[in-house]
């Protein structure tokens, strides 16, 4: 099927390289997936009939990475774009539902796809003839928004669980639907992810966590029983994506899997950033917090604390710069007599009332001058 694609120029100049030295290549995978999606994927995977030794040949002017050289996969930084390049390859007796104990290389492309996931990351695309290999109707699935099994779906998920997870993480990124057969098979299996490392299943869990559609992933998964999951809260999505991963205590009851330094101070500020209905009550608890975590953590617990209930601006009122530097018994014109000005002088009354809240200092103009003298 004719296809064209507006390609980045990197991907025609690494493709040539292969062509020179008379190997196929193609672009494959999610890579494929998201560019009939209209959507520019973040790295390019590509397949190609040269085994790893000749990809690096091919490459050896460039910064290669060999961590996955003995799957057939050789990743580059091509001109300023990650890509990955694996032989065509088959595979046989899978090890704990993850990992193949043997894998074959081969000359044809379609016993690569074959070996793959689902039906829209097994597309190819030949990038001169702008020719798209869709053997097993992904475009079509694509179209219709389906998540489906190449194969045998049991087969696919024995041979490899992080698929029954990722199943998911496709879910909340495009909100898409799981074919019946590839559901049931789901739903079947799922103890199988029991058997994976915790470090791949949270590499997983953040993918899904920060999908445009996490509601809908999440729902399924706990009503499928797929993880043990807590009630949802409604407006878990408006949390913004990059402190999502710090609110999967309100998500997960197995928070063993998020053995997390981090996570587990955000959630015990979390707990302690209880309403208060005055100011004077607010600043307290802000100074309380502030004596015992860093404010990084309390900002990153109210800012999920807000998004999940609105009344808890107040609490970010409290906590504001702004509002808090008021009670400050210093001003800008005292620190310019000591020769301070403009973003230097918002900088030190930030620091000066963090002290102060934690009570290291009085706020007293005395005390505050000697702690700018100090530093």
């Amino acid at each position: 099927m004719k296809k064209i694609f507006n390609l980045p120029h990197q991907i025609y100049q690494l493709s040539t390289l292969f062509l020179e030295h008379n190997f196929k290549i193609y672009l494959v995978g999610g890579s494929v997936r998201d560019f009939c999606l209209n959507k520019i994927p973040n790295d390019f995977d590509f397949t190609t009939s040269a085994l790893p030794n000749e990809v690096k040949y091919i490459l050896r002017d460039y910064k290669i990475f060999n961590v996955g050289e003995k799957y057939g996969t050789i990743s580059v930084i091509f001109n300023g774009i990650l890509c990955e390049i694996t032989t065509f390859r088959s595979e046989s007796n899978y090890l704990n539902n993850r990992h193949p104990e043997e894998i074959f290389f081969q000359k044809d492309i379609l016993v690569d796809l074959k070996r793959r996931d689902f039906s829209i990351n097994a597309m190819a695309y030949d990038i001169f003839e702008h020719r798209l290999i869709d053997k097993f109707n992904g475009l079509n699935d694509l179209k219709y928004k389906i998540i489906r099994s190449i194969g045998n779906p049991n087969d696919r998920f024995e041979e490899d669980a992080i698929r029954l997870l990722r199943a998911f993480s496709l879910i909340s990124k495009f909100s898409f639907n799981l074919s019946n057969d590839t559901l049931e098979s789901i739903i079947k299996q799922k103890k199988l992810i029991n058997n994976l490392k915790k470090e791949r299943i949270l590499i997983e869990i953040n993918k899904i966590l920060v999908g445009q559609n996490v509601l809908k992933a999440l729902k399924l998964i706990k009503k499928y029983n797929i993880l043990d999951i807590n009630i949802i809260p409604k407006k878990f999505q408006k949390i913004s994506k990059k402190y999502r991963i710090y609110s999967s205590f309100l998500i997960f009851k197995n928070m063993e899997l998020f053995n997390n330094k981090e996570i587990r101070l955000i959630k015990k500020i979390f707990k302690r950033l209880a309403f208060k209905r005055t100011i004077k009550e607010r600043l307290k608890l802000f100074a309380t917090l502030r004596s015992e975590f860093e404010l990084k953590y309390i900002f990153i617990a109210l800012q999920i604390k807000i998004s999940i209930n609105k009344k808890n601006r107040l609490l970010k009122k409290a906590f504001s710069y702004k509002n808090l530097s008021k009670d400050l018994k210093i001003n800008g014109f005292d620190l310019q007599k000591l020769g301070y000005f403009g973003i230097d002088i918002k900088i030190i009354k930030k620091n000066l009332l963090i002290k102060m809240l934690s009570n290291n200092i009085s706020n007293d103009k005395n005390s505050l001058l000697n702690e700018v003298n100090k530093t």
